[in-house]
């Protein structure tokens, strides 16, 4: 009954012959009957052609070869209906007073509906990170109960500060190093409210990236409480914004140059709305007409 609700099988494997006895349970799993021929031939033709070659070296080299536990994943193509399934193997060896392999018995599981979640939980990260990676939004986690440690980062967040997962381990302190120094003190103030349970707003600031040049960042993070209200948990994104920032340099350069020539401008010179209103007047108007600048905008 045990074996039915966990859709587990057993066997016992008789070495010197190569037959096998199966469970009622494992017969179902693989999809046979008792007339099956329950031989090591006969379970290597069970298994999907992709795996067989892999599978059968495995058993005969390392458990039999060299002793080791069976300790296996893998496809077999179930007799009954030829559907594809993912099962996992488990086996241990019995061995005579020589030393040689007697017997294996062990368990075999299916594990399709585990390996189909895998891959849709695998396709949904997938999708989460290459949306990141478009947008230039990464994402992050913070365990506040380990103090500065325990900080996560999605692929992204990696790249926006231009450092590897392999080779950076993210905490408070590493993160800081990251930081251009005339952000740190504001990133400072920033991670201690957040460590003493407030919920700061979000907070723009550069990384120095390892080529030395600068990215902007603007940073936002939601804190998470348990059902005591207590903080344990800062989770938050990370976005790129170092285009639009150099989009506004540009146009505030650009306005300031605007502004200068338009001061020199020796004749009368407004920018005026449809309604009738002046919105901009350069400093002729005052000498000329001896209105302030802001009585003329009135």
């Amino acid at each position: 009954e045990s074996q039915v609700i966990a859709g587990l099988g057993s066997y016992i494997l008789d070495i010197p012959t190569g037959s096998w006895k199966s469970s009622a349970v494992l017969d179902e799993v693989f999809g046979i009957d008792a007339a099956y021929e329950h031989t090591v031939e006969g379970w290597v033709a069970l298994i999907h052609s992709g795996d067989r070659t892999t599978m059968a070296d495995y058993l005969r080299n390392e458990v039999i070869g060299q002793g080791r536990t069976f300790d296996k994943e893998y496809r077999i193509i179930r007799h009954r209906d030829q559907a594809e399934r993912w099962v996992y193997g488990l086996g241990k060896l019995d061995f005579d007073t020589h030393g040689r392999p007697l017997s294996m018995r062990g368990t075999i599981q299916d594990i399709t509906e585990r390996k189909r979640m895998e891959e849709e939980l695998r396709a949904k990260e997938h999708l989460l990170s290459e949306s990141q990676r478009i947008a230039h939004v990464g994402s992050w986690s913070w365990d506040l109960t380990n103090g500065i440690s325990a900080l996560q980062w999605s692929p992204e967040t990696y790249r926006l500060h231009g450092v590897s997962p392999d080779t950076f381990v993210p905490s408070a302190e590493t993160f800081l190093s990251l930081i251009h120094p005339d952000d740190r003190s504001s990133m400072q103030a920033w991670l201690g409210a957040c460590l003493a349970g407030e919920e700061p707003p979000g907070l723009e600031f550069r990384t120095n990236l390892p080529d030395g040049s600068v990215r902007y960042i603007h940073g936002y993070g939601n804190l998470v409480r348990d059902a005591e209200n207590k903080p344990i948990r800062m989770v938050g994104v990370a976005q790129d914004i170092t285009e639009r920032k150099r989009a506004e340099e540009e146009i505030r350069a650009s306005k300031e140059e605007f502004d200068r020539f338009f001061a020199l401008i020796p004749d009368l010179a407004a920018v005026a709305s449809t309604d009738g209103f002046f919105k901009k007047l350069n400093p002729a108007w005052e000498k000329t007409l001896g209105f302030s600048i802001a009585e003329l905008l009135s």
